[in-house]
């Protein structure tokens, strides 16, 4: 097995032991049995669980980021926008559990931990980075009308985002259903949301 697959074995299986356990509750010993190698190969690619955590954090926010704005340029109907948008989350959450649970089992702890500028403050920053995409969106609908001029950019991108990692959907709502709620939330006019 050459190096490159070696970590990437390491980093699948930490993701694994992240997405179930949480960052706190995982051991290297954890991630080096799920991974099928020695303890000490890990510290061989990750100096330590912290950096292991964060490329594989990073990772997960990357592919939501990719999968959720990938299409959205091509979209000029804001309303259509936002739908492929929360589409787009939808599937993925349902077809990448394992990465959602990682992505938001220690967000939290993520965002509330220490700001002395250490690897948690590189997550944040990270994660910020997704907030702001949502944000600069929730712009755009206010400035072509669609949303209220007077909802605040910052909190509903928060609250969109913390909607959107509740994660565990349940399975007789439909994906409609769902659209018109958070719509319905934003205070779009009933007869703009028709699906």
């Amino acid at each position: 097995m050459s190096k490159r697959d070696t970590k990437r074995d390491i980093l699948q299986a930490a993701k694994a032991v992240f997405a179930s356990k949480g960052y706190e509750a995982s051991t290297l010993e954890d991630i080096a049995e799920k991974a099928g190698v020695r303890k000490a190969l890990i510290f061989y690619y990750y100096p330590s669980k912290e950096s292991l955590f964060l490329e594989a954090w990073n990772e997960s926010i990357d592919e939501l980021e990719n999968t959720l704005f990938r299409e959205l340029a091509d979209e000029s109907v804001y309303i259509r926008k936002l739908k492929k948008l929360f589409r787009g989350y939808i599937d993925f959450v349902m077809s990448r559990r394992e990465v959602m649970k990682l992505i938001e089992i220690d967000r939290v702890r993520i965002m509330d931990g220490p700001q002395d500028g250490d690897e948690w403050g590189r997550f944040r920053l990270r994660y910020n980075r997704f907030l702001q995409k949502i944000e600069e969106l929730i712009e755009e609908g206010k400035e072509k009308k669609a949303l209220p001029s007077d909802i605040s950019t910052k909190a509903t991108a928060k609250l969109l985002a913390q909607m959107m990692g509740m994660g565990a959907l349940e399975e007789n709502i439909t994906l409609e259903r769902i659209i018109r709620i958070i719509l319905s939330g934003m205070a779009l006019e009933p007869e703009r949301i028709l699906l």
